[in-house]
Order: C-alpha cells, then structure tokens, then sequence
C-alpha cells in the first residue's frame, strides 16, 4: 500500500466518522426537540386541585377541636378560627368565610351525644342534602330530610 492510498484510507475512514457523527447529531437533535415540543404543551404553571368538600369538612372539624381543646370554650364567629388555626386550615377557613359552609357558632362544648349533634354543614344540606359534620368530628353525608331532623349545636 502505497502513502496515496494510506491518505485516501484515511479520508474514507474520517468520512465514515464524520457521517456517523452527523447521524447521530441529527438524532439527537431530533429526540431534543421532540423532548421540547411534548413536554412544552399544557399548563407552565404547577396548581393544587381544588380542596374536596371532605377535606374542608375535616379542616372545619380540625379547626373547632383546637379552638376548643385551647380555649375550653366553643367558637363564637370564624374570627376565633384565625391564627393558630387558619393557617393550617385554609380550605376550611375559606369555605366558611365565603358561605359554602355554615357554621353553627357558640354552643355547648362536646358532651353527650356529640356523634349526633350537628356542628357545620354543607350550604345545600338544609334542601338538597350534603355533608355534615358533628360535634365529636364525624363527618356523614345526610339527607335533607335527615339533616332536618338532626339537633343543632345550640
């Protein structure tokens, strides 16, 4: 082999790397938009879904327990529920600061039949049925009718 062919083996043989490298430059650049164009889609923003009724429920439930565990006396109005109790339990707090929730405020302490006795309820409870929740912190879904006819936080 003489160097004329040494310098042309050469070449054939950069060429070959220099294609291969092309090809995988290409796939690469192409599994790189790809990457960018699917994941690009959809919201940018990362939000928390909505707080479920249960959830606010159980955080009114929460709220009213440490108000009365701190204070050895029921809530009269959702001012007593600010700090420490709101900030743990904002879904809550805010479902009863705009009306989803009601709140029957001031009361007697848990006591006797606290399973039965109802404490907050869902707006639509009164007509339509929803979730209540009792005095010991039990959280059921009555009917209207059964709501109705449940004793009140007095």
């Amino acid at each position: 082999m003489g160097p004329g062919q040494v310098v042309k083996l050469l070449i054939l043989i950069n060429l070959i790397a220099l294609k291969r490298y092309i090809m995988t430059f290409r796939l690469n650049s192409l599994l790189l938009i790809s990457l960018i164009l699917f994941t690009g889609c959809g919201k940018t923003e990362k939000s928390d879904p909505p707080a479920s009724s249960m959830v606010k429920m159980q955080e009114i439930g929460r709220m009213y327990k440490g108000y009365t565990t701190d204070h050895k006396k029921p809530p009269k109005n959702l001012i007593d529920f600010n700090h420490p109790y709101e900030p743990a339990n904002v879904e809550g707090f805010i479902a009863l600061r705009d009306g989803e929730s009601i709140m029957l405020w001031g009361g007697k302490l848990p006591g006797k039949n606290a399973d039965s006795i109802v404490l907050a309820y869902e707006k639509e409870a009164p007509n339509n049925g929803g979730l209540v929740l009792f005095q010991d912190g039990t959280i059921k879904t009555l009917t209207a009718e059964e709501f109705n006819a449940s004793p009140k936080n007095q």
